[in-house]
């Protein structure tokens, strides 16, 4: 018999993990994911998808600072994300576990990497591109 006072969870819908939290907010128009906790391979699913949702079209930063912990896998998923979409994301990372292991993977000219969030949105451009204005010449009048 199921116990009415327990909810019900779906067996293959992961838990979340109370080591792992992701923060959506915005800046000068761009996306903002703070991520917090630990990154690893029991959690990277939860980073992929909050950088996944947190993108959707728009410039992301992902601010890492919160990070406590930063394994490879965690690595691979922010190579991929500033990979798919160059120019548009961008990652914070000031001195910790996040900088180190990106300096020991010898992986720093591949991501967009900033010591703080306004670097990080200075060098964003928007995700449709830069905004381009074409200026008509001036037409002259017919003799």
């Amino acid at each position: 018999m199921i116990d009415p006072t327990t909810p019900e969870t779906p067996s293959d819908s992961p838990a979340p993990s109370p080591a792992f939290g992701a923060t959506l907010s915005e800046r000068a128009g761009y996306a903002v994911l703070s991520v917090a906790g630990e990154i690893d391979m029991t959690t990277a699913h939860l980073l992929r998808s909050a950088l996944d949702n947190a993108h959707r079209g728009r410039a992301l930063v992902a601010d890492m600072g919160g990070v406590t912990f930063f394994g490879a896998v965690g690595l691979t998923i922010l190579l991929r994300a500033t990979s798919a979409h160059p120019g548009t994301v961008a990652v914070v990372a000031p001195a910790g576990r996040v900088r180190r292991t990106i300096a020991a993977a010898g992986v720093r000219s591949r991501l967009n990497l900033h010591d703080n969030l306004d670097s990080a949105v200075g060098s964003l451009v928007p995700a449709g591109g830069p905004l381009v204005t074409t200026v008509e010449p001036p037409c002259s009048a017919a003799s």
